[in-house]
Parts: C-alpha cells; sequence; structure tokens
C-alpha cells in the first residue's frame, strides 16, 4: 500500500476484522424488575486505521465498534528515536524496525 500512496504523512489504510473480544448483553430478572448488563465474550467488528506521524512514525488505531469501545493506539518507539536523532543530525542506519548502526551519541 505505501508504495502506492507514497511515504507521506497521514492515514495510509483502512482495514476491518471481526474479532473476540469483551461486551455486554441486557438482562432483565422477572423476579425483581431490574434490567442490568452482563459480561459476556463475543464476536464485534475491528477497524485498523494505519497512519504516518510526522513525529511518531507509523502507528496503528484499533477500534472496536461495540461497547466498551476498548480503543488500542500502537505506536513504534524506533521511529520516535529515528526522529529525535535525526534531529541532532547523527548518522544511523536502520535495517527493517532495528538499528543496525548508530554513530556516537555522547552528545545526545
Amino acid at each position: 500500500m505505501l508504495d502506492k500512496r507514497g511515504y507521506h504523512n497521514g492515514l495510509v489504510h483502512i482495514l476491518s476484522a471481526m474479532e473476540s473480544c469483551n461486551s455486554y448483553q441486557p438482562c432483565h430478572d422477572k423476579k425483581t424488575g431490574k434490567t442490568f448488563l452482563k459480561g459476556t465474550q463475543s464476536k464485534c467488528l475491528h477497524y485498523y486505521f494505519y497512519f504516518i506521524d510526522p513525529y511518531l512514525g507509523y502507528g496503528i488505531v484499533r477500534a472496536p465498534t461495540w461497547c466498551p469501545f476498548k480503543l488500542q493506539i500502537y505506536i513504534n518507539g524506533h521511529n520516535i528515536l529515528a526522529n529525535e536523532i535525526d534531529r541532532n543530525n547523527i548518522k544511523y542506519t536502520m535495517l527493517d524496525n532495528a538499528f543496525d548502526y548508530i554513530e556516537d551519541l555522547t552528545g545526545f
């Protein structure tokens, strides 16, 4: 997808997946007349928003479409470190998601 759209900042792609999740089921007790929510395991649709941020680098936001809406955000700390190293004009190289060379960080 990145080869098609380029490596500029912004939303890269949105995917959806049906996944297992904790949820709630409404229940009614006829004897007491009370209605309540009971925790249960269910399946719900999740959306994955892939993005590129100028400071954070690559990231993913995982958003469920069902209560209790436990939003998760994934960010790669290597990209933040690479941005900081760039700002300090320190030379480095990366191999996929790992630094395989970093110039002297004494002044960092």
